[in-house]
């Protein structure tokens, strides 16, 4: 096993209820706007895009680099595609840019209208090389398209009909699987054919994550982790309140708040 999965591993077998708030330790601070988006890589980088410019922070809080992004608009999204490759969605403009990981930017960019898309709300990540996940909310509709421009793309249609799958709000892969989720708390899981492997109902989270095979869902100011493999759920306080986002990387949590990301990481020994 990875030391990530062993990392995992121990803490769900390791978390009780009455967990203390001291377990936590806060590792470095992060400002983020508003209406500002974020992506955290495998080393712990940061990247925060917003007030028309996107930076890139590494995991000891130095900046190392920074770019306008004017061009863009609004940022909707970063994803982090591999150590050379970062994606770029607006949402307002329909389309997807590139950086390489001096937050240089590519001229590559690509316009949803070409895969038929109408009204992307989603993206993320495949572990197909060169390919990511959109999701047409108007038409409720995943799409699996090409980066490199090939033709080649797969689509799942009618999420709402079949799945009732209803204002997505949530879309992550991981593992070779696709998790999406409504805001009434439902999580249905893909394989990367698209084929549905499972759906699963929880309360409405106040933010989400997946990892290995964890859902781990923020709600009530308690993280709940949910392993899919055995149905059991734990549950661990929080360090912070009014968390509306959190990412894992590594062995650290990162949480984020309306104008903050908090980086933490978990004695699991107290």
């Amino acid at each position: 096993m990875t030391k990530r999965i062993l990392f995992l591993f121990a803490l769900f077998s390791s978390l009780l209820v009455q967990s203390q708030e001291n377990n936590w330790k806060l590792e470095k601070e992060f400002a983020i706007a508003k209406e500002g988006v974020w992506a955290v890589d495998e080393f712990n980088n940061v990247y925060i895009a917003a007030n028309n410019s996107v930076t890139k922070t590494d995991s000891i809080g130095n900046l190392k680099f920074k770019q306008s992004i004017k061009s863009f608009g609004n940022l909707s999204a970063i994803e982090i595609i591999n150590s050379m490759k970062i994606v770029a969605f607006s949402e307002e403009q329909q389309s997807i840019g590139f950086f390489d990981n001096t937050l240089t930017q590519s001229d590559n960019s690509i316009d949803l209208s070409d895969f038929n898309i109408v009204n992307a709300r989603f993206i993320s990540h495949s572990s197909q090389q060169e390919k990511l996940w959109v999701l047409d909310q108007q038409n409720s509709t995943l799409f699996l398209i090409s980066l490199n421009r090939s033709n080649q793309f797969q689509e799942i249609s009618n999420l709402s009909g079949l799945l009732n799958l209803n204002d997505i709000t949530f879309m992550l892969e991981e593992k070779n699987q696709l998790f999406v989720a409504d805001k009434s708390g439902k999580i249905c899981v893909f394989d990367v054919y698209g084929s549905l492997k499972n759906c699963f109902d929880f309360p409405r989270f106040d933010a989400l994550t997946i990892k290995e095979d964890f859902i781990i869902g923020c709600i009530n100011n308690q993280i709940e982790f949910f392993n899919t493999k055995n149905l059991e759920t734990k549950k661990l306080l929080f360090p912070i309140k009014d968390v509306k986002e959190c990412k894992l990387s590594g062995n650290y949590f990162y949480f984020r708040t309306e104008n903050k990301i908090y980086k933490y990481s978990l004695n699991l020994h107290n």
